[in-house]
């Protein structure tokens, strides 16, 4: 889940495993989410 501090607006996906390749492409598909909205990514947070 990838939530924007400033709007709270969140991307969210489900996935079976949390390997790199599916988080680079996670990241990648919200940061295509969020652009569609004007928004940029400029740091990422990540919690256990």
């Amino acid at each position: 889940m990838a939530i924007d501090d400033h709007s709270r607006l969140a991307y969210a996906e489900i996935h079976p495993d949390e390997k790199g390749t599916t988080c680079a492409g996670f990241l990648t598909r919200a940061a295509a989410f969020y652009a569609t909205h004007s928004i940029a990514i400029e740091r990422v947070l990540a919690t256990t």
